[in-house]
């Protein structure tokens, strides 16, 4: 384990480093969601680290939902037989679009070189590299040729989905309140957006006070944006 001031993004000995800092238990999500398990043994400054498929308790839509893996990681990483929870990781709950999970803590972490992260199909910042590619060169791709994926590097995960038993929940509200499906696709577009700016900005505007204050403005213009 590795114990450093946190920076989401440094420079290491002339490349630059990501770190992504390890969920505990207590932590809490874009939309308050708080984090119910942790890994027994492990802590951290005296609170548990927590693993992926934790519960996580989302007063947002009233429901418990779990840790998901989102973003680079180390594939062999594990305590006591269970995958770590990061920051940046997602709350699957009935939330849409799901709550973004922020650590509390800046002393343990996974980190990523520039050339390790492009190893594991992302940019630098954690950005899948398909996805930042599309940014830099807005070119339409043919119907027929869809642009490559990166590929998955932590096995066991399973793929983001909405299940049917969210069907009653915000998502299956959409209609009744008046939001078309291209509007939804806007307001989730503009929430990527701006919790892109937010990880951007965390080292330099003050760390895990400004990252809590931003992803809930973030959560609530989406929610704005979708007439909630």
């Amino acid at each position: 384990m590795k114990y450093s001031k946190h920076f989401w993004l440094e420079n290491y000995q002339d490349a630059r480093k990501m770190q992504r800092c390890y969920l505990r238990k207590g932590d809490k999500s874009s939309g308050n969601g708080v984090v119910q398990e942790g890994i027994d043994g492990m802590t951290c400054d005296g609170a548990e680290l927590t693993f992926l498929g934790a519960k996580v308790d989302c007063p947002a839509c009233n429901s418990t939902g779990a840790i998901v893996a989102k973003g680079p990681r180390w594939p062999d990483d594990n305590f006591m037989g269970k995958r770590p929870a990061l920051d940046g990781d997602i709350c699957v709950c009935g939330c849409s679009p799901q709550p973004v999970m922020h650590a509390s803590q800046t002393r343990m972490f996974e980190s990523y070189t520039s050339g390790e992260l492009a190893a594991m199909g992302f940019a630098d910042g954690g950005r899948p590299v398909a996805r930042a590619e599309a940014s830099a060169v807005p070119v339409a791709q043919p119907a027929d040729t869809p642009a490559a994926l990166p590929a998955s590097t932590f096995e066991g995960v399973q793929p983001f989905a909405y299940t049917g038993a969210l069907g009653n929940g915000p998502v299956g509200e959409l209609a009744a309140r008046g939001v078309s499906e291209h509007g939804e696709a806007e307001c989730n577009d503009q929430y990527e957006r701006e919790m892109d700016e937010c990880m951007a900005y965390r080292s330099a505007m003050g760390g895990q006070r400004f990252m809590d204050a931003c992803s809930q403005r973030a959560f609530e213009n989406y929610q704005r944006c979708r007439g909630y």
